[in-house]
């Protein structure tokens, strides 16, 4: 379905027609539930995974529960728990999520700024005081 942005109003729609018990192949959320141990950092690297079902079941998303989970833990596709009748079409290896440290991402944000020279540095200064 498509709506106008603006309007908000319906402007396209696509219909399908299928059979009872026919199965198709969809993608469908991802949803995180739970909190992870307090110091580390979920990366999710999928948001949707593709699954198959039957057209009149397709579930609405995927739960993931990471309630504890310490770092250096990972979900693979494989270790989805799936609703019955639901058969996972992607690679049961590819990663899903997994908890790092927060600490690992620090240094790297530090690397990014670049530096400046301390005499560019007094130098801007300088020039705001005669400014």
């Amino acid at each position: 379905m498509q709506r106008n942005p603006i309007k908000n109003v319906i402007e396209h729609v696509d219909l399908i027609l299928v059979r009872r018990g026919e199965k198709v192949t969809v993608e469908v959320p991802i949803r995180v539930i739970g909190n992870i141990a307090p110091d580390g950092m979920l990366e999710q690297q999928l948001v949707q995974i593709s699954v198959e079902a039957e057209a009149t079941n397709i579930p609405q998303g995927i739960d993931v529960d990471v309630e504890g989970m310490e770092i250096g833990s990972m979900v693979h596709a494989g270790d989805l728990v799936l609703p019955r009748g639901i058969s996972l079409q992607a690679d049961p290896e590819v990663l899903v999520l997994h908890v790092s440290s927060q600490t690992a991402a620090e240094p790297e944000a530090e690397a990014e700024a670049p530096e400046v020279p301390e005499a560019v540095d007094a130098a801007r200064g300088e020039g705001e005081q005669a400014g």
